[in-house]
């Protein structure tokens, strides 16, 4: 048997959800973790003794739209304590549907939140030269300083304020 993580979870995520043409996975996924989130005493349920077949019970009556492979997925994350590595979970799970597709998802971090018109540019742009539609996810972080950070799967375009500073560091030494 193989080591259970997030990545064989998420692969085994993403291959149920395929199998099972449910196409909602990672929105019901997010929207379950949210609920985590928000109300503690959902929280306190999950991880408490009661049977998992319990807890099933539960969530299918109180989201009755959050489909059976997401309720599944769910419980198995908790089962194995991966709660605090969810996100990074549904992260991969999104990115292997969008490999399969014709698309990309491309996060770019960046100082400020970036308009439609700073979206649609940039991802014309990276379109072009993947040679594949690109979804961009924009994430928040002061750390950048100015600039963009993009990552695409496994490339990362860093044309950041913080990453040019790093180059000219490493440069000097």
């Amino acid at each position: 048997m193989g080591q259970i993580n997030e990545k064989n979870i998420a692969n085994a995520v993403y291959l149920l959800a395929k199998e099972q043409k449910s196409q909602n996975v990672v929105d019901d996924l997010r929207f379950l973790v949210k609920s985590v989130k928000e109300v503690s005493e959902f929280r306190y349920f999950l991880f408490s003794s009661v049977k998992i077949s319990e807890k099933e019970n539960l969530i299918k009556k109180s989201f009755p739209k959050v489909g059976d492979v997401a309720v599944k997925s769910f419980l198995t994350v908790i089962r194995y304590n991966l709660l605090k590595k969810v996100n990074k979970i549904i992260s991969i799970v999104e990115s292997l549907q969008l490999e399969e597709s014709s698309s990309k998802k491309a996060v770019v971090e960046s100082v400020v939140k970036m308009n439609k018109s700073q979206i649609t540019k940039l991802k014309d742009v990276l379109s072009k030269r993947l040679d594949k539609s690109v979804e961009i996810e924009n994430v928040i972080n002061s750390k950048v300083k100015g600039g963009l950070k993009i990552k695409i799967s496994d490339l990362l375009i860093d044309v950041s304020v913080a990453g040019k500073i790093k180059q000219l560091k490493n440069n000097l030494q």
